[in-house]
């Protein structure tokens, strides 16, 4: 299984982040 990730999915992540939301990613929690 590859793991990409996004120009779309990277920003989403900054603005995960800055909201200290957790996140799922491929199954594997992020953040």
């Amino acid at each position: 299984m590859e793991f990409k990730i996004t120009d779309r999915a990277k920003e989403k992540l900054a603005l995960m982040k800055e909201q200290n939301i957790p996140i799922v990613l491929y199954g594997i929690p992020v953040g």
